[in-house]
């Protein structure tokens, strides 16, 4: 997941937490510029004890990179500032008329530093290849947007290098650097997912990779803004997903927006649907309003849904519910499956016995203690749709198209199980993914009560993988859920969706949010609360089973940010933010 921070004009809280939450930001970056300064010795011995000592070739498209003095200035400052020093600078431009101030400082820190030289090219990304180096040892960073290298930047990558040695593709997280020691709106990222990579430039201002790899993709980059994206993107796709790695470390500083930024969104754009076209994925790239994208799969054949609804009595909620599933959904073909686990009320038999008589509603009637993962086995076994679809009797449907947006995410081969957007009846939000780990819990929801606005923020604004979601609504491939044995009945009440989500991970499959599904969700409304004594005992029991069953997996959420703290669960917010200092493991 890529997280971007809001401004502070955008997020939900006030205008003065807002700017206490950046404030604290920036003034734990400054901390860990200042140690950084002071600890140049430990940096040196850093140097000194790598085995290898990787060569970088940095390519900087002047143009983009170097746009003002200021810019440029900065810039080869941080490189002069580096604590690894192995590298050689390559200005690529189009003659002084790209950047004029750019290229005078060019002209300058070249005359002094015989690492830098200036190399004209012609177009954009498509002559890259002929100014390679391709030896074993070397290694391409591009930079395509102004911004400062941190001064351990090079070599936190060198020490990636040589502890991850199969690497062959590195990104690191950002921040900007609005006014000196003044640093906001941090870029914090998650692993790397080949779907998700298309939402927005994950690799940022800094890409790294492998020099003989940059020299196979570089021939066939795009010409416009955005060709180190599509040399980026177009060099995933011919290694191995782990071989892409996440250095979780700020270590790009932007000084400036990209002066040409609505014309890089197109351009990125476009580099997406040639990235589709590639990988034969047919499917509509949705630029939102914050630029970032949504890719939607098109779907020539729309498969059967089965929703499985369990239910106990609270005829009201469930009336609702079924109605909209059948008077307001538009999709084309729905088995809806009523799992009656025990009513009681005449109203709800009543009514169970009329929506039953519907071609398209079937009545299971499961007279048994509740134990939510077998009655929605029971009913899978039951089920004739491709796709089941679990949802609470207590969710209301307000947008018809929430199950199309579902289905067309949840058919895509790589993915095991789709979540959606819930809301609370007050307008908060109740469900945006779930993350395992946090606040010491095994399980929590993310973007729990937020305003619904943190949906907009870019945050939330596109599909991402996260480590489960809840069966409150959740979509999945019968075939799949059969594959890795439906829902664990030891797990009667809690985190049954969680274990099913993380079988589904390992068995290779991806858990997918999407916020295009929008529903309100009344929270359990027929369940009995955990906390009354003849439910305590269950629930703890539940819960260690998790914990000794998934350990780590429960612990630390590696789809959760490794720049943001656990404990408070807030990684969408600026304050929560945890500087690794610059010679630290990242914990």
């Amino acid at each position: 997941m890529t997280i971007t921070s809001p401004s502070p004009s955008q997020e939900g809280a006030s205008a003065s937490g807002n700017d206490d939450r950046a404030a604290l930001y920036s003034r734990r970056m400054q901390q860990a510029q200042r140690t950084a300064n002071h600890a140049r010795v430990v940096l040196d011995a850093e140097v000194a004890a790598l085995p290898v000592r990787p060569s970088f070739q940095i390519l900087v498209d002047l143009g983009a990179a170097l746009p003002t003095e200021r810019a440029a200035v900065l810039f080869f400052d941080g490189m002069q500032g580096q604590a690894y020093r192995d590298w050689f600078l390559t200005i690529l431009h189009r003659g002084d008329t790209s950047a004029p101030e750019g290229m005078a400082i060019v002209h300058h820190y070249a005359r002094v530093d015989p690492r830098i030289c200036a190399v004209p090219v012609a177009t954009g990304g498509r002559t890259l290849h002929r100014h390679l180096i391709g030896h074993d040892e070397a290694w391409t960073v591009i930079i395509d947007r102004p911004g400062v290298l941190a001064p351990d930047a090079l070599l936190r990558v060198a020490q990636a290098i040589n502890s991850f040695r199969e690497a062959a593709i590195l990104y690191t997280d950002e921040d900007h650097l609005v006014a000196p020691g003044e640093y906001r709106r941090p870029f914090i990222k998650t692993l790397w997912d080949p779907t998700f990579g298309l939402s927005q430039d994950l690799f940022g201002g800094l890409k790294i990779l492998r020099a003989d790899l940059a020299t196979r993709c570089g021939s066939a980059v795009s010409e416009g803004a955005a060709w180190p994206y599509d040399l980026s993107l177009r060099a995933t796709e011919l290694v191995e997903l782990a071989r892409v790695v996440h250095l979780p470390y700020v270590l790009f500083h932007r000084t400036q927006d990209l002066a040409d930024a609505d014309q890089r969104r197109i351009d990125e754009a476009a580099v997406v649907r040639a990235a589709l076209k590639r990988r034969g994925v047919r499917a509509d790239v949705v630029t939102t309003t914050t630029g970032v994208r949504r890719v939607v799969p098109r779907l020539d054949d729309l498969p059967t849904v089965s929703v499985l609804i369990p239910t106990r009595d609270k005829v009201d909620f469930l009336r609702r519910t079924v109605e909209g599933v059948l008077g307001g959904t538009d999709y084309p073909s729905i088995e809806v499956i009523l799992i009656d686990n025990g009513s009681q009320e005449a109203a709800t038999l009543d009514y169970l016995h009329q929506i039953g008589q519907r071609p398209d509603v079937t009545v299971l009637r499961v007279d048994a203690p509740f134990n939510f993962s077998d009655i929605n086995n029971r009913a899978v076994g039951q089920a004739t749709g491709g796709v089941v679809l679990f949802l609470n009797n207590d969710v209301e449907v307000t947008d018809p198209r929430w199950l199309r947006e579902m289905v067309a995410q949840v058919m895509r081969f790589e993915v095991g199980a789709v979540g959606a957007l819930l809301f609370y009846p007050n307008g908060s939000i109740q469900h945006a993914g779930v993350v395992t780990g946090a606040n010491g819990s095994v399980a929590e929801h993310v973007a729990l009560h937020e305003a619904a606005d943190w949906i907009h923020q870019g945050v939330g604004a596109t599909e991402r993988p996260v480590s489960a979601v809840t069966a409150a609504c959740m979509a999945v491939r019968r075939s799949v859920f059969y594959e890795v044995g439906g829902f664990d009945t030891a797990l009667a009440v809690s985190y049954n969706d969680v274990d099913l989500c993380l079988r589904l991970r390992q068995a290779g499959y991806t858990i997918l949010w999407t916020p295009a599904a929008t529903l309100i969700h009344h929270e359990s409304v027929s369940r009995q609360s955990d906390l009354k004594t003849e439910n305590r005992e269950r629930a703890i029991r539940e819960d260690q089973l998790m914990r000794d069953r998934w350990g780590t997996a429960v612990r630390d959420d590696p789809w959760h940010p490794r720049g943001y703290s656990l404990t408070p669960l807030r990684w969408w917010s600026e304050g929560s933010v945890r500087p690794v200092a610059p010679w630290a493991d990242c914990p």
